[in-house]
């Protein structure tokens, strides 16, 4: 998509490591690079800036953790949107909370969770240290915001991937008038959006592919044969907004 036909509205700083090559685990898996769009939406007055992190899968707290920290703090933001696969498993937990702990505390921050948590056998656990650590789960709920003088709501769903989503129950209550930010953790609830006239929908989930071949892609992509195409990036689906985050783990 031509990034000339965004304009500065809303500005959403996508967090991820580099693309894995021929030298994935030296170099670019600890590499944390930042993308950055500007959407203008209907009913958006003033700046909205918001850092989309997605897909950590944390198995330890290195390099790589401590640098997207580091970017993370160091942008101007309005809110934190995390979309899922925090952990794979139990031992995940204490990572996760080295890399909480050290995130900026004032900054509201919202999440949904990923078919990992779910698979992790620690789902429990894993949301309570979220709540303790003050990021509002969003499943299948929203939640009204304001920044500024606009006033939005922050809309989330339960992992598309397992099943768990339920856009229907998300959107309960939302004044038609006002924009939406929908999270989820996989792309392949870009039909519901569209159909339910969603603003913007932040995802993740793709890995950008993992890998991409010269003039041929991403040849794995877990997403269902309609939704490969969905594999990292901005993508516009009628009126909805969507952008696909490669992610900070692997």
């Amino acid at each position: 998509m031509d990034r000339r036909s965004f304009l500065k509205k809303i500005l959403v700083a996508g967090i991820f490591t580099g693309s894995m090559s021929s030298y994935p685990f030296l170099i670019e898996s600890n590499m944390i690079l930042k993308s950055e769009i500007s959407v203008k939406i209907g009913g958006i007055k003033d700046h909205i800036t918001i850092v989309h992190i997605t897909d950590l899968h944390l198995k330890g707290y290195g390099l790589r953790e401590k640098a997207a920290v580091k970017q993370i703090n160091g942008i101007k933001k309005d809110l934190i949107a995390i979309t899922g696969d925090f952990i794979e498993n139990r031992e995940g937990i204490k990572y996760l909370k080295m890399f909480l702990s050290e995130l900026e505390n004032n900054i509201p921050k919202y999440a949904v969770l990923g078919n990992w948590d779910h698979w992790s056998g620690s789902l429990k656990e894993l949301t309570q240290t979220l709540e303790d650590y003050n990021i509002k789960i969003l499943s299948n709920k929203n939640v009204k915001e304001k920044v500024g003088s606009n006033e939005f709501y922050i809309v989330g769903v339960d992992d598309p991937y397992t099943g768990h989503s339920n856009i229907q129950n998300a959107i309960v209550g939302i004044e038609k008038e006002k924009p939406t930010i929908l999270l989820a953790h996989s792309p392949q609830i870009i039909d519901s959006a569209v159909s339910n006239n969603i603003s913007i929908l932040l995802a993740g989930h793709t890995h950008g592919g993992q890998v991409n071949i010269p003039l041929i892609g991403a040849p794995f992509v877990p997403l269902p044969e309609p939704y490969k195409k969905f594999c990292s990036g901005p993508y516009k689906v009628e009126n909805t907004i969507m952008y696909v985050n490669r992610g900070i783990g692997t």
